[in-house]
């Protein structure tokens, strides 16, 4: 590497490193031949991509690799649509970090105070208030420019078929108690059927069933043929919801009254899982299955409380979702050793035994934040990530009274990482 473009890593490495998205970046390293899988570091710093100091290590690293290294690192910053990085290092700049001018030139450099760099990318920020809406969410899917899951099939799960997947979502709206109807769930209904057209999936879509037609709807998509030449399959109900006397969360058809829990008026968000199994669909054994649940689990209303901060605390702590794991047991597959549960990635609107919000006009706040999430950041985003970034979210809205909700994710052997590259087909 010419020692001009060792020095303009060394100028801009504290720059990028907290802007940077490693991950993202971190599968076109090896594929444009900067690393290879032997390299000694490499172990090392692939659990840790999201750290500083590996982000530093391997930036700083790039400079040894030889001539077309420096080429290369640009080529994969394009790639993966990190070209305001590529601006820092090759124009002495000016950015603004968190509203704080960084200057990335040398101090012997001049006239740069001109050229300034927004670094945040707009088509990125999340914006949308379900707490506050004045309008519908209007879905419009950014699309994918490469495949982000080349590195392989170790780390990720490969996500090329056309369509990308099925989707099956149900969405109950009108009850036989009309005073139960969800006024706002067709808007929900609406948004998700578009979002994940436009991100490539074939959607199958059914409105206000009771609960035994939910679950012959959800084991009938689970038996459907074209799972096995698909890549991934989606499960999204919403509906009004509770949890029974055993403590599972169910949800409610649109013949339950809501008076008292029901065998047959209602079905368990397990259940539903259940038909998902290798050994009850096979044809999607060893492949992504993610559930998404937007129902109330209970009566409880989770109030959102204030602390003060400590020389020993960070002000701005956050909850984590709650994250679980569940195996099941081994099966048999064409031949390959699979277990009964696995691949599966669950997340619901709200905690155990607590209410989910919605908006009367413009559909549930779980489910709006998902689809401007998913619409803004698939394209760059695994699906994990993007759930989280959905409860991180949701954890700034409150209502009039100050009540809030939690997105709890639910990890059962989803242990790949799952990139849409929405839009985009071998």
């Amino acid at each position: 590497m010419e020692q001009e473009d060792r020095a303009k890593i060394d100028r801009c490495v504290d720059t990028m490193v907290p802007i940077i998205n490693m991950e993202s970046l971190w599968p076109q390293l090896f594929d444009n031949e900067i690393f290879n899988r032997d390299d000694v570091n490499v172990p090392k710093w692939q659990d840790k991509l999201d750290q500083a100091e590996t982000k530093r290590d391997i930036l700083r690293t790039i400079k040894t690799r030889g001539p077309r290294a420096y080429k290369n690192f640009l080529k994969c910053l394009r790639i993966t649509h990190h070209e305001h990085l590529i601006n820092i290092l090759e124009n002495p700049v000016s950015i603004f970090l968190n509203n704080t001018a960084i200057s990335t030139a040398s101090s012997t450099s001049t006239g740069f105070n001109n050229n300034i760099i927004i670094i945040d990318d707009p088509d990125d920020e999340l914006v949308y208030n379900p707490a506050e809406a004045k309008e519908p969410l209007k879905i419009v899917v950014r699309k994918s420019r490469e495949f982000l899951d080349s590195f392989g099939s170790e780390d990720h799960w490969p996500m090329k078929s056309k369509p990308r997947g099925l989707v099956l979502i149900i969405t109950l709206i009108n009850y036989i108690d009309a005073d139960r109807d969800r006024s706002g769930g067709i808007v929900d209904h609406e948004n998700l059927i578009s979002l994940y057209t436009q991100m490539g999936l074939e959607v199958h879509e059914r409105k206000d069933l009771t609960a035994d037609e939910i679950s012959d709807e959800a084991k009938k998509f689970s038996q459907l043929g074209k799972l096995r030449s698909v890549d991934c399959c989606f499960v999204v109900i919403s509906g009004h919801g509770d949890s029974n006397e055993n403590g599972e969360s169910v949800i409610q058809g649109v013949d339950h009254t809501g008076v008292a829990s029901t065998q047959h008026r209602e079905i368990t968000c397990n259940k539903i899982i259940d038909y998902f199994s290798a050994e009850n669909c096979p044809n999607l054994a060893g492949k992504p299955k993610v559930f998404i649940f937007q129902a109330c689990r209970g009566k409880n209303k989770q109030k959102a409380l204030t602390y003060q901060g400590s020389r020993h605390t960070n002000d701005n702590l956050s909850l984590d979702p709650d994250i679980k794991q569940r195996d099941g047991n081994r099966i048999r597959v064409s031949g390959k050793s699979v277990r009964n549960y696995s691949d599966i990635l669950v997340i619901h609107s709200t905690l155990p035994n607590y209410v989910s919000f919605r908006d009367s006009k413009y559909g549930s706040w779980f489910i709006q934040i998902l689809c401007e999430v998913f619409m803004k950041r698939a394209y760059r985003c695994h699906v994990l990530e993007l759930l989280q970034t959905v409860d991180k979210r949701l954890e700034s809205l409150r209502t009039t009274d100050f009540h809030c909700q939690t997105a709890p994710i639910e990890i059962i052997g989803f242990h790949k990482k799952m990139y849409i590259n929405p839009g985009l087909f071998e």
